[in-house]
């Protein structure tokens, strides 16, 4: 099934709110707000065509990197 162009607003709108979610998350979202249901191949398909990233979250925090210049005492 393909999306609307109005699903598709809504679909670029949930990644806005959350752009961490997963494909299956959005997928879900989607449904629940426009009863529509796809596969998570189309929303990912869909996502591609408008290139919207989904930016992830990391599980742990990024230790800090050392200096490239060094001042050695």
């Amino acid at each position: 099934m393909k999306l609307s162009p109005d699903n598709i607003i809504v679909l670029g709108e949930l990644v806005e709110q959350k752009n961490d979610a997963t494909i299956d998350e959005l997928r879900e979202q989607l449904h629940q707000q426009t009863q529509v249901e796809v596969s998570s191949s189309t929303i990912s398909r869909v996502l591609t065509s408008l290139e919207l990233t989904r930016k992830k979250k990391r599980c742990t925090p990024l230790k800090d990197k050392p200096s490239e210049f060094k001042t050695y005492v």
